[in-house]
C-alpha cells in the first residue's frame, strides 16, 4: 500500500485508494483487452499461415496432377503413333503384295510359251531309222516273212529298238 500524507482526511484517502484501485484494474482489464486482442492476432496469424499453405499445397498437387496427366496424355500420344506407323507399315506392306501379285499376272499373260529344251546325255545322238518300203512284184515268195512258217525267227525284217533309241523316244515324248 501506498502511504498517504496523514493532513488528507479518511474520507479522501478512501477516494483515493478506491481511485487507484479502479487505475490498477483498468490497467489489469487493459492489458487483459491487450493479450486477449495479441492471442486473436495470432490465431489470425496462423490461421492465415495455415490457409496459405493449403492453396500452395493445393497448387503442388494441381501442378503435379496436371504434370501425370500431360505424361499420360504423351504416353496415349506415343502409343497411337506406334500403332499408327505399324498400320501404315502393314498397309504398305499389303499394298506391295498386291501390286506384286498384279505384276505377277501381267507377266504370266504377256509371257510367251517357253521353249522346251531337250537335255541328252553325252552320247552320241542317232536319228532315228527310217523304215524303207521296197515294193516287189505279187508272185515272188518272200523267204523272211513274218509269217508262221518262218525258219530262223532271228531274221526278222523289223528292226529291233536299241535301248539308247528307246530312252530318246521316252524323253521326246516326255517334252511334248
Amino acid at each position: 500500500m501506498v502511504d498517504y500524507p496523514s493532513t488528507l482526511p479518511t474520507s479522501d484517502k478512501a477516494e483515493t485508494e478506491q481511485a487507484q484501485i479502479k487505475e490498477i484494474e483498468k490497467q489489469k482489464l487493459q492489458a487483459a483487452l491487450k493479450a486477449e486482442e495479441e492471442r486473436q492476432a495470432a490465431i489470425r496469424k496462423e490461421a492465415a499461415v495455415r490457409t496459405a499453405r493449403e492453396q500452395l499445397e493445393a497448387v503442388i498437387r494441381e501442378k503435379r496432377e496436371m504434370r501425370q496427366r500431360r505424361e499420360q496424355l504423351n504416353a496415349d500420344i506415343r502409343a497411337r503413333a506406334l500403332i499408327t506407323q505399324k498400320r501404315q507399315q502393314a498397309d504398305k506392306q499389303q499394298q506391295t503384295k498386291i501390286n506384286l501379285e498384279k505384276a505377277k499376272q501381267v507377266y504370266l499373260q504377256t509371257k510367251k510359251q517357253p521353249k522346251t529344251t531337250v537335255t541328252t546325255s553325252n552320247q552320241r545322238q542317232v536319228p532315228p531309222k527310217q523304215q524303207v518300203t521296197t515294193e516287189r512284184p505279187e508272185n515272188t515268195v518272200d523267204t523272211n516273212n513274218d509269217g508262221a512258217n518262218i525258219p530262223n525267227p532271228w531274221e526278222s525284217t523289223y528292226p529291233i529298238p536299241k535301248t539308247s533309241d528307246e530312252l530318246e523316244q521316252v524323253i521326246r515324248e516326255g517334252n511334248q
